[in-house]
């Protein structure tokens, strides 16, 4: 009983504050305009509300403070999302730097890290552990406390990293809320086997099941054609409750880069593109896949439901094969996904030809 509370009450939340937060969101200036707004990325053509982070936020820290008893992992967890939200609420309205938008991430990322979360070792998928704390160093600032340098950098950067590419990977009407449920499942399914010796791993089933129902409450109104978008506050907000729990989890980070690998390799990819072109990464284009779906005519719909099946059937081979499958399959999805996109470009710039011929 107290699960199914755990997914309601973070779902109806979402619910019924979801509509008052557009409403607000269009009279307060909180909204994409593409008279004002000239992103290359933008698919709409009405003003629409953004904001979509504050309604999930308010339901998921809600249900947190009822359902799970608060200790410094869930504080610096809590903390780190009000800084992620009060950034990407900035960001809806004021179209901030992207600059100022990455500092924000790292410092949200420093805030979980410091309350003792981070990653102490890599499963080699080839046998063994790869050790991230033999770096210890000794602080004495009110008290004792050991800074693990590789172990909490590696936590930093995965943060930060997963926060990104979901926020990329969020072009599309329902596209990354279908996602980001998915993924979350997932990451509780994988946590069941640990709660036999470790009762943590309860707390950390609960959070995963409050990001779905949140996160499927807010999909019913960023279904095509959405009433809202997630904006950066929903999205960079997901992608960092996604990068914590997979830590939390028994530390599943390479198993989560599985279960979001079309999101991870398409982010990749960018970072490839446009450090080619000599641009910051943090610059936003129109060449991310899903762009390149509807450049071949899919409709946002079937592009979300590709993006939701794919990472479907990696969330099975997740939770179904070993660490050196994993791998495997990782690479192979790089691979195929690499020449798709060659595909893609080379049909598009001969149909251009074609055109002004």
């Amino acid at each position: 009983m107290e699960f199914l509370l755990v997914v309601f009450i973070p779902f109806i939340t979402t619910l019924i504050l979801t509509p008052l937060v557009m409403r607000l969101a269009l009279r307060w200036g909180f909204k994409d305009d593409p008279q004002t707004h000239h992103h290359p990325a933008i698919l709409h053509r009405k003003a629409l509300p953004r904001a979509g982070g504050l309604p999930i936020y308010i339901a998921l820290v809600v249900s947190i403070l009822i359902f799970c008893p608060l200790e410094k992992h869930l504080i610096g967890l809590i903390l780190g999302a009000t800084i992620i939200v009060i950034d990407g609420l900035l960001d809806d309205r004021y179209n901030l730097h992207p600059l100022l938008r990455f500092i924000s991430q790292f410092v949200a990322a420093g805030i979980i890290v410091l309350s003792g979360v981070g990653i102490t070792y890599i499963t080699n998928p080839f046998g063994g552990l790869i050790r991230l704390d033999v770096v210890n160093i000794t602080l004495n600032f009110f008290g004792e406390h050991h800074l693990l340098l590789l172990a909490d950098l590696f936590a930093l950067f995965w943060i930060v990293w997963t926060m990104n590419l979901v926020n990329w990977s969020s072009g599309v009407d329902g596209q990354m809320p279908g996602f980001v449920i998915i993924a979350a499942g997932t990451l509780a399914l994988l946590a069941l086997p640990f709660t036999t010796y470790d009762a943590s791993q309860w707390t950390v089933i609960k959070i995963c099941l409050m990001v779905v129902g949140a996160t499927l409450a807010f999909l019913i109104f960023n279904w095509h054609p959405a009433k809202i978008l997630p904006g950066d506050s929903a999205s960079m907000l997901l992608g960092f409750f996604l990068a914590v729990l997979a830590i939390l989890s028994g530390g599943k980070v390479a198993t989560a880069v599985l279960v979001l690998g079309i999101p991870t390799l398409d982010a990749a990819w960018a970072i490839l593109r446009r450090v080619s072109k000599k641009r910051l990464p943090i610059w936003g284009d129109r060449k991310h896949l899903h762009h390149q779906l509807l450049d071949l005519g899919l409709s946002q719909r079937q592009v979300a439901v590709i993006y939701w099946i794919l990472t479907a059937i990696l969330g099975s081979a997740a939770l179904l094969f070993s660490g050196r499958q994993k791998l495997w399959l990782l690479i192979v999805l790089g691979g195929l996904l690499a020449f798709f996109l060659i595909l893609i470009h080379r049909f598009m710039k001969a149909k251009a030809k074609k055109v002004t011929v």
